[in-house]
């Protein structure tokens, strides 16, 4: 069976704010994608990085001199705030993953286990 997974925003970041978007993910396109299209956001600048990539000191102080730059609120991923210093300053997105078939899932994950 054909299963296919969306993702969906839990809760919506203000709108009448600008954003930079940065993510350390195999596709970042699709999160700064899903911000633009799914969110309605406006990003100013996204800045990919490598999937699962460590922030380093570096890459904070970048990002927090971007931000104040250009007078926007930095955005990633729960799955990036993680890797990052707790006292840093950045909205995430929450999501769900929602599928098109949960029962054929279901199923296709209980014939793995078995």
């Amino acid at each position: 069976p054909y299963i296919e997974a969306k993702i969906m925003p839990d809760t919506l970041p203000p709108k009448e704010e600008q954003y930079i978007a940065f993510a350390g993910l195999g596709y970042p396109d699709k999160f700064f994608n899903t911000l633009r299209e799914d969110c309605g956001l406006t990003l100013i600048k996204t800045i990919p990085y490598p999937d699962h990539h460590p922030y380093n000191a570096k890459d904070v102080d970048f990002l927090w001199h971007e931000a104040r730059r250009s007078g926007a609120k930095l955005i990633t991923t729960d799955k990036d705030k993680t890797r990052l210093p707790d006292d840093f300053k950045v909205v995430t997105l929450p999501i769900t993953v929602e599928f098109s078939n949960e029962k054929a899932l279901v199923s296709l994950i209980k014939g793995v286990l078995e």
